[in-house]
């Protein structure tokens, strides 16, 4: 979603949408078996939305996790 908005190719609320359902754990819907699914923190880069960087910080680790075992 942050590479989508930074693109312009998506907005602030859809984005939002996105790190809504990694927070709640819908992470089967975003991620499609044949999808790249991010192991590292290093995976994300630099943040460069500040003002998105908190939410964005609790999608890493749960995204992570998910990606590992996937």
């Amino acid at each position: 979603a942050r590479a989508e908005v930074l693109a312009e190719r998506m907005g602030l609320i859809e984005a939002y949408s996105v790190m809504n359902a990694v927070q709640t754990g819908k992470l089967n819907n975003i991620f499609p078996y044949f999808a790249y699914c991010p192991k590292s923190i290093k995976d994300f880069g630099d943040i460069k939305l500040t003002h998105m960087q908190h939410s964005l910080e609790q999608t890493y680790y749960p995204l992570i996790d998910f990606c590992a075992v996937r």
